[in-house]
Order: structure tokens, then C-alpha cells, then sequence
């Protein structure tokens, strides 16, 4: 992907899920927009990895719950492809460590 770039965007209930590159940063970001009702609406930031301070980030599963409230991540920050599972509550903005050292990647029961 290019600097300054979009995936091509997943329709998921009301709303799209994407991801970007931005010029200068590291890593994407993750974004989704509502696309019923308010058609003015800004977009929402779910995941940007360079808001990380660790040096080695590498993003393993990203799944939104079918009621689109939880987003469960699994990040390698190591490097050593080990694994920690975080689930955040995105209407109010908290995320959790769920369960760390996770070999390889979990599979995230929808």
C-alpha cells in the first residue's frame, strides 16, 4: 500500500471498516464510518499502531463483534511472534489485555 492510501473498504452492518497509510507514519491506521442515517459522519479511529511506544509491532487477527461495540486484536510487540489478545469497548474508548502469550494467532469466535 502507498503513502497516503485507503483499502477498499468492508461493509460490516451500518457501518465501513478500512485502513489507511499515512505519509510519514510506520504503521496503518484502522478506521470505520457509519454509513446509515448520518451521512455527515466523521470518521472513528479504531486502531493506530503508531500510537504505540514499542518499537516492533506486528498486528495479528482484528475482528469487530457482530453488534460492532468490541473490537479483539491480537499484537506481537516483541517480535518473537507470541501473541496478547485485547478487546476494546469502542463507545467508551477502554481497551483490555485479555490474555497474553498467545502462540502464533487465535482464532476469534464471531
Amino acid at each position: 500500500m502507498a503513502e497516503d492510501d485507503l483499502t477498499y473498504p468492508v461493509t460490516k452492518g451500518c457501518y465501513i471498516y478500512y485502513k489507511k497509510t499515512v505519509k510519514g507514519l510506520q504503521y496503518s491506521v484502522h478506521c470505520r464510518k457509519r454509513i446509515v442515517g448520518d451521512s455527515s459522519a466523521k470518521e472513528e479511529v479504531l486502531l493506530d499502531l503508531n500510537k504505540f511506544k514499542e518499537k516492533h509491532l506486528n498486528l495479528g487477527e482484528f475482528e469487530v463483534s457482530p453488534k460492532q461495540k468490541l473490537l479483539a486484536y491480537t499484537l506481537d510487540i516483541t517480535g518473537s511472534e507470541i501473541y496478547s489478545l485485547f478487546v476494546k469497548h469502542l463507545e467508551k474508548r477502554t481497551t483490555y489485555l485479555a490474555l497474553k502469550g498467545i502462540i502464533k494467532k487465535v482464532c476469534l469466535v464471531k
